[in-house]
Formats: structure tokens, sequence, C-alpha cells
């Protein structure tokens, strides 16, 4: 996996959204060379009870 620094980032995700187009594939790599998994909308619960500290607790995560 390659690491980005911020700046990298910031511009990456401001080219997507100034007109670049969206794709239609589940999964796309933009110019920046990040590759991007598209989401569909609805809840989930995520963490663990068991889990690491930074899994805990578990809580539902709405994609709207």
């Amino acid at each position: 996996m390659r690491m980005l620094t911020g700046f990298t980032t910031l511009f990456c995700a401001t080219a997507l959204l100034m007109g670049a187009e969206m794709p239609t594939e589940r999964t796309f790599t933009n110019s920046c060379d990040m590759t991007f998994v598209r989401v569909n909308v609805g809840s989930f619960l995520m963490g663990s009870e068991n889990g690491q500290w930074d899994e805990r607790p578990t809580h539902e995560v709405t994609i709207s």
C-alpha cells in the first residue's frame, strides 16, 4: 500500500469534485494512482466488542 501526503490526497479528492467523471465500475484508480471502491448506500454495524481498543464499540454507520 502506498502512503500519500495530505496535500496529494487533497489534490486528488478536489480533482474528483471539480468535474471528473464518476466511474461505473465497482473499483477504479484515479490519476494519482489511488484505488477506490464504490460503496452502496445503506447502514451496517462497524467495529467489534471483542477486538482491539480502536475497534470498540460496535456502532451503526450509515452511507447516504
